[in-house]
């Protein structure tokens, strides 16, 4: 049997020849930034594929203190862009947010938040995706993920505002939808992917009965895909098996990119048994002996 994550996939406006995501580490200070922690993979068993970078300061300027630090930053972006495109990668920048930027000395958290406040974050991740898009990235994934602003917005334990977005799920739900749409001034639809936590200690009701609401709005938005963190613990029967799991499967049938410390042999048992459509991997994961049994899968 052929190993499926070799198998070409179109993600929005993408059409790569794996199914293999990878997943570069942060990079707080890229003038600092060893070359290898931005070059692209050079391995031809990589090329072809989505890599996902998390560029730190050139998203969030505030934490540079100089114009000419922030020109110099995008620049060095500019050229990891540039050789992705050498190697035939197509380059996602994580839009990872700074809650203690976004929600600063307010211990009542999002409640604390204005309208204007609001206006303010979405208007800054707007800023972030044009900066990305300058700096030649081919797409935005926005990170959503367990302990994001979004996140925080989402969950009924963390939103109690009674406005326009809190309350029921389709209010709380206002925050994030408006962003994605926002996010399309930079980006156009088919180059946008959004990252969630549905489970990130497990299955709790609530939190994945949550979740099925996000994804079966998000189906609407018509966006390049859906990653999705798995918790440790999880393997391809539970996923396959569980009703929350199977829930969310069904609440989105669009493009289901997973991440977690998964095996290599997980990752195809989730892409051969249809629970998702792409793995993504850390690159600290993908040494010589990872290389080695992919080659050989």
């Amino acid at each position: 049997m052929s190993n499926k994550l070799l198998t070409p996939l179109n993600i929005g406006a993408f059409d790569l020849q794996h199914r293999l995501v990878l997943e570069w580490p942060l990079v707080a200070d890229p003038l600092d930034a060893p070359a290898d922690q931005l070059a692209p993979p050079s391995d031809c068993l990589l090329s072809g594929g989505l890599v996902i970078h998390d560029p730190g300061a050139l998203i969030w300027p505030e934490r540079t203190s100089q114009v000419s630090e922030e020109d110099r930053i995008k620049s060095i972006w500019g050229t990891t862009t540039n050789n992705a495109k050498l190697a035939r990668q197509s380059s996602v920048a994580r839009l990872r947010g700074d809650i203690a930027l976004q929600i600063p000395h307010r211990p009542n958290g999002i409640l604390a938040l204005t309208q204007h406040d609001i206006d303010k974050i979405i208007a800054d991740y707007v800023d972030a995706a044009h900066r990305a898009k300058s700096s030649g990235f081919d797409g935005i994934e926005l990170d959503s993920s367990f302990g994001s602003i979004t996140d925080l917005f989402l969950m009924p334990s963390t939103n109690l505002r009674t406005d326009r977005y809190g309350g029921a799920i389709v209010q709380r739900l206002n925050f994030v939808l408006e962003l994605v749409e926002a996010l399309t001034q930079a980006f156009s639809r088919d180059r946008l992917g959004i990252r969630l936590s549905p489970f990130p200690r497990g299955f709790e009701g609530g939190r994945c009965k949550v979740y099925d609401d996000v994804l079966s709005s998000l189906r609407d938005q018509e966006i390049a895909y859906v990653h999705l963190e798995l918790s440790e613990g999880f393997d391809t029967r539970v996923l396959k098996s569980a009703p929350p799991a199977k829930a969310l499967r069904r609440a989105y049938p669009g493009i289901f990119v997973t991440s977690g410390q998964q095996s290599l042999q997980f990752a195809m048992d989730l892409v051969e048994g249809r629970w998702a459509d792409a793995v993504c991997f850390f690159s600290p994961q993908l040494d010589a002996q990872f290389l080695s049994l992919l080659k050989h899968a």
